[in-house]
């Protein structure tokens, strides 16, 4: 992870942190999945009906909520600062916003 980052994304109990393509990952680090994709600092805009932004490619989906939103032939799941956001597999844009309750 790039030195900038570091001071606000370091190690913990809880998670660790990964980056590549310019997108930083919350993995956990019992089993390494990845747990959400900070955009905090990465200045992604979604938006249903825009295009789902670069290095959204991998499910990421919160474990709790796997069960509900998995990726299918007609919709892909992806998670990003509270929202789970329904994908079309083809044109990548995006379907729905789907907050979810913390």
């Amino acid at each position: 992870m790039p030195q900038y980052y570091d001071r606000f994304y370091g190690r913990n109990d809880d998670y660790g942190y990964r980056y590549a393509d310019r997108t930083i990952f919350r993995v956990d680090p019992q089993d390494q999945t990845i747990e959400g994709i900070v955009a905090l600092l990465t200045g992604d805009d979604f938006g249903v009906g825009r295009r789902m932004p670069p290095g959204y490619d991998v499910y990421n989906v919160p474990s709790q909520y796997r069960d509900q939103y998995y990726d299918r032939p007609d919709a892909q799941y992806r998670y990003s600062d509270g929202y789970v956001y329904q994908v079309d597999p083809t044109t990548q844009l995006i379907a729905a916003a789907i907050q979810l309750i913390v």
